[in-house]
Parts: structure tokens; C-alpha cells; sequence
């Protein structure tokens, strides 16, 4: 109980430079508050800041503070949140998704869709409510288990055989081939059409 309050003592409110500092890091312009921030080791009044790597979730984040005459590293605990597609009507698989965007907080180890991608369809039944992460889309096409001619291309080389659709996250659309070897693409009349590197 002791250890917990002087925890709680020794963080304190994030200087306005450690602030600037998170916000500037953030991913894609996303939303972060700054709920504590602790400086280790001595004392060091922040003028300047830096956070390295950018905030991707929430969570601890390493900051180096700059004072007048000193140096050190603190922590700041952040809470970061993003823009998350919300299923706003119960979907089938294959089925277009209806959604609305809210903002949510993005915990380590999540990923949401912000935005659904042109031609995402549902590549399983979603609820009502359902936060969007990538492996609830896939690209419009046959289901998962139909047999799809595969169209690999490579300049102005075309080959095609047969293979299995397979479910794979974002809106891509996989197949797996004849031989075993997973392809992504895009399905486009009925065929999955692979760009070979």
C-alpha cells in the first residue's frame, strides 16, 4: 500500500514540453492524452523533450527530458485513441458492412479499421456493435472454401490455374493454390487477379 502511494506521489502532471513531445509522436494524427509523467533518477526541470519510437497504443512511452543544465528519461503513461469503424447493422459473411466511426482507445496488440476500404465485405458474420479490426474484412468475391481461378501476373506474363479461397485479413483476397502456396489480390469478375513482384 506504501509502495503504491509514493508511486502515485512521485508521478506527477507531464510538463507542457513532454505533452508537446507525445502528441508529436502519435501515429497518424491519432488523439493521445498524457496521464502521468515520472522523471527516473534526479531531478530535471524538462525545457525541451523527445519521444522515440512514435506512440502507437497506449500504454508507458520512454521520453528524454532536456532542462537547464541536466538531462534524463521519465515515463509518461498515454492514452491513445483512434478513429474505429463501429457495425451498425448485423452483417453475413460476404455481405457489404454498414458502420459508423467513433472514437475508441487503442490498447497494445489491437488494431481497427478507421476507414473501410472500397469493395471490404465481411469475411464472417459481425454483430451489432462489432469494433472493426482487419481480419472482419476481405475483398469482395467468392467465399471462403470456393474454388476461384487465380490470375497471376508478372508485366505482361498471365498465368492461371485453380485454388481454393482462403480467409485472410484487410480487404485482399487469398487463395491458396494447387501446390500449398498462399497468393493475395483482388478479385475482379470472379477471379482473383495476383501481381507478381
Amino acid at each position: 500500500m506504501f509502495a503504491l502511494a509514493l508511486s502515485l506521489l512521485l508521478a506527477q502532471a507531464a510538463p507542457a514540453p513532454v505533452e508537446a513531445a507525445v502528441r508529436a509522436a502519435a501515429v497518424g494524427g491519432a488523439r493521445v492524452e498524457v496521464r502521468s509523467f515520472k522523471v527516473g533518477g534526479k531531478p530535471c526541470a524538462a525545457v525541451r523533450a523527445d519521444v522515440r519510437p512514435a506512440v502507437k497504443s497506449s500504454g508507458a512511452v520512454p521520453v528524454r527530458v532536456q532542462g537547464d543544465g541536466c538531462e534524463a528519461w521519465g515515463w509518461a503513461q498515454v492514452a491513445l485513441f483512434v478513429p474505429v469503424q463501429k457495425v451498425t447493422a448485423a452483417a453475413k459473411e460476404g455481405a457489404r458492412i454498414e458502420s459508423s466511426t467513433e472514437e475508441r482507445e487503442l490498447t497494445p496488440g489491437r488494431t481497427y479499421v478507421a476507414a473501410l476500404p472500397d469493395g471490404a465485405v465481411a469475411s464472417r458474420p459481425l454483430a451489432i456493435g462489432t469494433l472493426l479490426e482487419p481480419q472482419h474484412l476481405r475483398s469482395a468475391g467468392p467465399s471462403i472454401g470456393a474454388e476461384v481461378t487465380v490470375v497471376a501476373s508478372s508485366g505482361a506474363l498471365q498465368i492461371a490455374q485453380r485454388g481454393r479461397v482462403i480467409g485472410c485479413s484487410g480487404s485482399k483476397g487469398c487463395a491458396q493454390l494447387a501446390n500449398g502456396r498462399r497468393v493475395e489480390g483482388t478479385f475482379e469478375n470472379g477471379r482473383l487477379l495476383v501481381e507478381l513482384q
